[in-house]
């Protein structure tokens, strides 16, 4: 899982935030140096797990959370659990590190900033160490060949994987925020929890599967998770069109009310004008057709009373031109 994108910058988040990221960065730094110089076993699986938790990282959604838009979700974490039972703690680290990397700037909506990039990096070699940890104290075995002891363990490091990778990314989107920390997380994360579990057994299975010597039979594991995969695209698809919906529907209310406003205002206006009009034509506040046609065109105009009665007198009755006899001989001649 990758930290947000919005519109922060490093210099405009809280004291609170910057300090958080800060501490983040140095822990994974750390945790990362640790890892080098490490060694594996068998360099071709180390590469393969490589190549599978990079692609799965290409696996993402952008999570519909409004104020972090840029958030989103992989199921890397399944060949980054192989990764631990077959390899140990520090190349799984080294994975999921790479993997995270790619997470991150591979077919993004927006480029991230460098100290994001950091923290989501950061934040995976802090889960993988504490998952790595969880996973040993419960008694797991590297390179596990059958199911007998790994239900116990790989319960446990699902579940540490989750609660650290989720809490980390969760505090983060709440401190630059100012939200609460529950409410994010409960509201954006807590619902990914059972595809965690399904990817995390996939992981699990793939693992004894492979330490058996069933590499193709591991390689079809990725069918699962890719179903996974589909199934967050589609639930995700979903919420962003209902989120869309409610906020489409949000300003048509606002926009109504605003018409509502208006179409009220100029009802208080027409009384108004109605009422200067009444004290305008006298006490008995009475007029003929006439007459209010005759203001209602001097209200229109801004002419002068007097003025104004003139030129509609003289609009109403047009002078007739004078005949005079020599006119009315004429008109015989033309006869």
């Amino acid at each position: 899982m990758s930290a947000h994108a919005g519109a922060l910058r490093s210099s405009r988040l809280p004291i609170e935030s910057r300090l958080y990221v800060g501490a983040v960065v140095i822990a994974g730094t750390w945790g990362l140096i640790a890892c080098v110089p490490f060694t594996v076993s068998s360099p071709a699986l180390f590469a393969s797990l490589l190549v599978a938790a990079c692609v799965t990282s290409a696996w993402k959604v952008n999570l519909p959370m409004p104020l972090a838009s840029a958030s989103t979700l992989s199921v890397s974490y399944a060949a980054d659990l192989t990764a631990l039972l077959l390899l140990g703690v520090c190349p799984a680290v080294i994975i999921a590190a790479i993997g995270a990397w790619t997470q991150c700037t591979f077919k993004v909506k927006q480029r991230y900033p460098v100290y994001r990039t950091a923290f989501s990096v950061a934040a995976e070699v802090i889960t993988m160490w504490t998952t790595g940890w969880v996973y040993m104290r419960l008694g797991g075995a590297w390179a596990p060949q059958n199911f007998e002891s790994l239900p116990r363990p790989l319960v446990g490091a699902i579940a540490a994987y989750f609660f650290v990778n989720t809490g980390l990314v969760a505090y983060a989107i709440a401190s630059s925020t100012r939200q609460r920390f529950w409410r994010i997380w409960h509201d954006d994360f807590l619902w990914s929890g059972a595809s965690f579990i399904v990817a995390g057994t996939v992981g699990g299975v793939a693992a004894v599967v492979i330490a058996n010597g069933e590499q193709w039979l591991g390689l079809l594991l990725m069918a699962p998770i890719y179903f996974v995969y589909r199934t967050y695209h589609t639930i995700v698809g979903r919420l962003d069109d209902q989120r869309r919906h409610l906020e489409e529907t949000r300003t048509l209310h606002e926009e109504t009310i605003g018409a509502l406003a208006q179409a009220r205002r100029a009802e208080q206006a027409l009384t108004a004008e109605k009422e200067r009009l009444a004290v305008t034509l006298g006490p008995a506040g009475t007029m003929t057709p006439r007459s209010a046609a005759r203001s209602a065109t001097c209200f229109r105009t801004s002419i002068p009373r007097p003025t104004c009665d003139a030129t509609i007198r003289s609009r109403s009755f047009p002078r007739r031109p004078v005949r005079t006899a020599g006119d009315a001989r004429s008109s015989w001649r033309a006869i």
